[in-house]
């Protein structure tokens, strides 16, 4: 698999512990950010789309008109965007570069990840650890999340910066705290990563995948095509984009909050914070 990439550049690249395991990152994490939210920022303005996108109560009933609103609240462009806590800063600013110094330091450092050429990477092998750590990120991401609304200083302090946010759009999921952030992506994608101990190529792959889920929970969609593309099948314990839609606007508060999981439904039936869409749909649409 991938042969004919093993030349004399790629193997440079993943010997050199700075690249593979700090720049690598950085750059995957970006591109799962500017390539899925520039894309997805596009195709919710469609005029096809636009009237499948998801309402709830307490709304006006029209998806835009609801994110006018926030926008205004929340400038799109000089917070969401290239604010301190943007996504701008949040994917490229210092806390992004420590990020890949610190991610370096522990699997390369001190945990001693070395890995072969490109090409000793079978299909299977890239298929079960994504999956690996596709679980195991997201469980640590439920927790993480979750502890933010139980502990009210967390909340207050930290996570209630994102949930400004009430009706959100692609690209402002990473209009975040840097705390939020840590606990949220950091530290269960470092979890998932330590557990797995994927190629460095594996591990853009799925941080690649992990940001542009995230991306597309805050797309406001619901059976759109594009979740199939993510594999959302709910029989599966997959979430559809608009189960963190939900959480964004009837779980804004320190305390119980519901709808914490991200990319599985299932945490939230297992330990108690799941509620349905059905109720709380806009009027017109139940």
């Amino acid at each position: 698999f991938l042969a004919k990439m093993s030349n004399n550049q790629i193997p440079a690249w993943f010997s050199n512990p700075w690249l593979a395991w700090g720049v690598g990152p950085v750059m995957a994490a970006n591109l799962g950010y500017w390539l899925t939210g520039l894309f997805l920022e596009w195709y919710i303005h469609r005029p096809s789309v636009v009237r499948k996108l998801v309402t709830w109560k307490g709304g006006s009933g029209d998806r835009m008109i609801d994110i006018n609103k926030t926008r205004s609240k929340v400038p799109f462009r000089n917070e969401q965007l290239f604010g301190p806590k943007g996504g701008f800063a949040t994917l490229a600013g210092p806390a992004a570069c420590f990020g890949g110094i610190l991610s370096t330091l522990i699997f390369k450092r001190m945990i001693g990840m070395d890995f072969g050429v490109v090409s000793s990477i079978t299909w299977d092998t890239i298929l079960r650890q994504l999956i690996i750590m596709e679980v195991i990120g997201d469980f640590g991401l439920y927790w993480g999340h979750r502890v933010q609304h139980e502990v009210p200083y967390l909340y207050l302090n930290f996570h209630s910066y994102h949930h400004r946010i009430d009706t959100p759009t692609p690209l402002g999921a990473a209009c975040i705290d840097k705390v939020d952030a840590t606990l949220q992506v950091t530290l269960p994608v470092f979890l998932a990563v330590a557990v797995v101990r994927p190629h460095p190529l594996i591990f853009y792959i799925y941080l690649f995948m992990r940001v542009a889920q995230n991306v597309m929970n805050h797309s406001g969609l619901e059976d759109s095509p594009l979740d199939w593309l993510f594999l959302r099948f709910e029989c599966l314990g997959r979430a559809q984009a608009c189960h963190h839609d939900a959480h964004h606007k009837f779980g804004s508060r320190a305390g119980n909050s519901v709808n914490l999981g991200e990319n599985f439904w299932v945490w939230d039936v297992m330990f108690g914070t799941y509620s349905p869409r059905s109720q709380m749909r806009h009027t017109k649409d139940a």
